[in-house]
Order: structure tokens, then sequence, then C-alpha cells
């Protein structure tokens, strides 16, 4: 279990203050203060507020930019480099729209990639897996296409019908239990993967991923949201519907975490925007150096909590350790990263670094343990006239239990594979417990379309009571 050494107290309040100055009062004849000075000399209600409050944060932010001292410049393509290349970012794209994909391409291409061993599973659906070829489609085809057309407009309609159609219509039973248990977990998931790839075919990766991108989140939904969550524990339940969770699970699993884990859903990034906006601060658990979309939608007031272990940086951008300290004694105060898109082009300037005390890592990838220093990043993020609009603050440190508790000018970010390491009940879990979190908690999550509440958390820890095996993560140390 994780647990925490470095205590930072956390104050957006001021700072949304500092940042974007409201009205004062002004003594007639007498000229107003600066808007940095008259934000600091407001009403002492805000620090007794309930609000918590950053100390180093509001000396970080009253640092004058252009009396910083000189350091390295990296442009954003250097820094995050990997974000650039790999991230995408997916809308909610309607399942319906596979309706006019249905053509002779789709067809061909569901009879070479669904697996043999699914025909008879898959018999419902009246696919003809054994014509010959043809250039035309043929009366077997448009049947199948007519049907699928009905399948995919019900899945934006109602999808636990949708769900409920795999089990009227014979897609699980005991004998389809038993030949995947005789073909092993990981095998049997597979044919379930290639089943979903085939079933959103698209010719261009971009809008097949994103249509199984769509499809995994409504089937995570329908797993733990409460008005449909006692119909997916009855099927859990069932051995004989074991092939369906099999495929939920792999559908959910793989295209949220497993490859899912590198993209981002655009409503949770619009969203954020927003709140940002209204400056209120975004807590991302375990975000590591994933800030590149979120500085290019808008979202200037960014705090991340975590340990960044060496042996992860397959998960990180190039520029990880620039982002921690940079190369001077004094850990690169004043040190820049300039960003080429977006819609302001913001810099970022670091400046604050303070290294703390060494902690020890778990069993890491590489077989060892490490102590490595926590430490504190602070790094404004301003336009090039020197406008602050936000800041970054890098807390290399364990997340802790009282990490989570509620402000109203704090929302919570977290990843889809982050978020099994939160709510596991297996060793891996990292020490939190989701049932101590106020029940008005919930999680912004990088990959889904709508937030996690807390009585989802909730579910997905009952869920793992009735089934060990269903569960999301898939990262190493």
């Amino acid at each position: 279990m994780m647990k925490y050494i470095l205590t930072i107290s956390l104050s957006l309040t001021l700072l949304s203050i500092a940042c974007s100055p409201g009205k004062s009062r002004v003594e007639k004849g007498k000229n107003p203060p600066a808007p940095l000075k008259r934000s600091i000399h407001r009403s002492r209600k805000l620090f007794k507020s309930k609000v918590h409050r950053d100390k180093l944060l509001r000396k970080a932010f009253k640092k004058k930019l252009n009396k910083m001292p000189s350091g390295e410049v990296r442009l954003d393509k250097r820094v995050f480099a990997k974000w650039i290349r790999l991230q995408q970012v997916f809308k909610d794209t309607p399942l319906s729209r596979w309706k006019a994909y249905l053509n002779k391409s789709y067809m061909n291409n569901f009879r070479v990639k669904v697996p043999p061993t699914l025909e008879k599973q898959l018999k419902f659906m009246r696919f003809p897996f054994h014509e010959l070829f043809s250039i035309q489609l043929t009366k077997a085809e448009k049947r199948f296409r007519r049907i699928m057309k009905k399948r995919f407009k019900r899945m934006d309609k109602d999808f636990p019908a949708f769900i409920r159609l795999f089990i009227k219509k014979g897609f699980t039973g005991m004998r389809y239990y038993k030949r995947d248990k005789r073909l092993g977990g990981s095998t049997a998931r597979d044919k379930y993967n290639k089943f979903l790839k085939a079933l959103f075919y698209h010719p261009k990766w971009f809008i097949q991923h994103q249509g199984l991108f769509a499809f995994a989140n409504r089937m995570f939904e329908y797993a733990f949201q409460p008005k449909t969550f006692s119909g997916f524990k009855r099927i859990l339940r069932r051995k004989k519907h074991r092939p369906l969770i099999h495929l939920m699970r792999e559908g959910i699993w793989y295209f949220l975490a497993r490859i899912g884990w590198q993209f981002w859903h655009d409503h949770t990034l619009n969203t954020l925007a927003k709140l940002s906006k209204k400056k209120m601060e975004i807590v991302y658990i375990a975000g590591g150096t994933d800030i590149y979309h979120l500085i290019l939608k808008g979202v200037y007031r960014i705090r991340i909590i975590d340990p960044i272990f060496p042996s992860q940086t397959r998960y990180y951008s190039e520029g990880w350790r620039y982002l921690i300290h940079g190369d001077r004694p004094d850990g690169g105060i004043g040190d820049k990263i300039r960003f080429t898109k977006g819609k302001k082009k913001v810099i970022m300037t670091r400046v604050y670094y303070k290294k703390g005390k060494k902690f020890t890592t778990v069993k890491l990838s590489t077989n060892k343990v490490m102590r490595l220093n926590q430490s504190v990043t602070i790094w404004l993020i301003h336009t090039k006239s020197g406008k602050k609009l936000g800041y970054y603050v890098l807390e290399r440190r364990f997340v802790r239990q009282k990490d989570f508790k509620v402000y109203p000018d704090q929302v919570f970010l977290i990843s889809f594979n982050e978020l099994n390491f939160i709510t596991t009940l297996k060793r891996d879990n990292w020490g939190i417990k989701p049932k101590r979190f106020d029940k008005s908690f919930q999680f912004y999550v990088k990959q889904l379309r709508k937030p996690v509440t807390y009585r989802m958390l909730r579910n997905i820890q009952r869920v793992q009571r009735i089934d060990r095996s269903f569960t999301f993560g898939s990262s190493i140390n």
C-alpha cells in the first residue's frame, strides 16, 4: 500500500483571484492597486474558508516572470513528442452510424475476421459465413444488413435491450461456457476481441476505434451505473452467461485500458476546460506528464500527484525528467516550455522546485526496489505578454486517502487504467478505500464520456466480490 510523505495543502480559491481579479473598494481620488496586489490583500475571510490553501502556490504566483533567471527553453514537440504522435481525442460517435457502413467490404471483413468458434453463437445474426466470394451483395448479406441496421439503431436508443438480446438469442449457454473454459481465459477473450473489431469495422483506423471507444463506454455504463447495475449483476452470477461477460470485459478493458490508456474522450476535455474557466483545479491522480491535450483545450489549473517510477517511461512523454526538474542546481528555475499549438500558444515557466525526503517504491518491473526523492515542481502557465493563466503543479509522491477530500474548487481526474488501482480488492490496490470518500465524490475519467460517481465506484468493488477477474488494470510498475 502506498503512503504519502509530503503534505502540501491546496488553494485554488486564492489563485483564481490572482488570475482573475474582481472588483475592489478604492478610495476616491486614489488609483486602484495593481491586480495581483489587490487580489493578495483581499478579505482575510478567504483564508479562513473551508477551501484548502496552498502557500507554496501563493508565493509562486507572486513571482514576476520578467525577473526570473534565464533558463533552458524547449518546444512542446520535444517535451510531449509521444503524446503528439500517439494520443487521439475521440468524440462520442453514435453507434447507429455503422448502418451506413454495411457494404460489401464490411461483409468480406466480417466473414474473414470473426473466428469460426463464434459462428454458432452468432447464429441469431444470420450472417452467411460460408458463402462463396462475390462482387455484389448476396440476398443473405442483404438480410444480414437489414438485421444489423436495427441492431445498431438499438445500441443508441436502448443499450440494455441490446445486451439482453445476446441472452435471448442464444449467444450464451453452458456449452459455450464450457468451450471457453477449455480454451482458457485469454484465448476465449481474444475471439470476442476479434468479433468486436469486425462488428465495428471501417477501413479507416480512426473511425473504427472511435466506434469501439464509444461502444466500450456504453458497456461500462451499463455494467456499473445504478439504474442498470442490478441487471448486470444477474448476468454476472450465472455461469451460462459467462460468454457475454467475457465479451463485455474484453470490450471495456481492451479499448479503454489496454490500448485506450493513451486516448482522451472529447467530452471529458471539454468539460474540464469549462471547469478550469470557472477557476476549478483539476487534480489528476497518477497523471504523470499527460498534460498536453489539457493545455491545448485551455485547462490551465492542473495538479498531478504521481510518484513517477523510472521503470514506467513507456507511459510518460520524453520530457518527463525535464518536467520534474532541470539540469541546474536550483532545479531549473526559469526553464520554459513553449506551446506551438492551441488557441493561445501558451508558455510554461518553472518558478519553483524543491526536493523532499526519499521514499521507497514497491518492487518494479525491473525486479528492483528504488529509493526516489519526492519533490514539488510548480510551472506557471502564461501568455507571451506575461499574463498569468494558471499553473501546473507536479507532486512527485504516492497518493493517499486524504487527497480525495472533496473541496468546492477542485475536481478529480484519473485515467481508466489507474481507476483499477483505486477500486481493486486485490493486493495491487494503492491503499485507497473508496467507501471512505464523500458521497458527492466523482472522478472524471480520461477515456469516459461521463464521470464515475461514488455509487459507481462502490459497484465496481461489489462486482469484484462476485467475480475477481472482472477488473481492468493492465499497467506494470
